[in-house]
């Protein structure tokens, strides 16, 4: 093995040590002011999503059972 190979493999060690000392010293994610206001967006946005929704299923059905009354009216008015 060269120097350089030996150094690297040395530098290897240190790191999985160093990975190894610290992986249970992690600490949470705390939620910050971003985290917060992006959760509080999202959750306007589906709100806002849903009763969109709500309302063009029910206009979407008023609009066919108006069709539908003005094909069983033999007139058609």
């Amino acid at each position: 093995m060269s120097s350089l190979e030996e150094t690297f493999a040395a530098l290897d060690q240190r790191m999985k040590a160093h990975r190894t000392r610290i992986a249970g010293n992690v600490p949470a994610p705390q939620a910050t002011k971003a985290d917060a206001t992006t959760d509080a967006a999202r959750e306007i946005i589906e709100t806002e999503t849903r009763a969109r929704s709500e309302r063009t299923a029910k206009l979407r059905e008023q609009r066919l059972a108006r069709l539908n009354a003005g094909m069983a009216d033999p007139k058609g008015t």
